[in-house]
């Protein structure tokens, strides 16, 4: 299932708002996954990211700096 980053923005967290704090990520980054996961865990949610990127539709640095502008 394939969904838009303006589908992905909504959100309705009115205590919490739209941003969620760099912990969470790095606590995600850093786990053992495989541990918790399983073999392989690391690259599903490698190729996970990857494809999630290609969504975005964003070829080149300039797209880039415009796409984290409007967010």
């Amino acid at each position: 299932m394939k969904y838009s980053i303006s589908e992905l923005s909504k959100t309705n967290r009115k205590r919490l708002g739209n941003e969620i704090n760099i912990v969470l990520f790095r606590i995600i980054r850093f786990a053992d996954l495989e541990r918790f996961l399983g073999k392989g865990a690391e690259s599903v949610f490698y190729y996970a990211g990857k494809d999630f990127g290609r969504t975005l539709e964003i070829y080149d640095i300039e797209e880039l700096f415009n796409f984290i502008e409007k967010k």
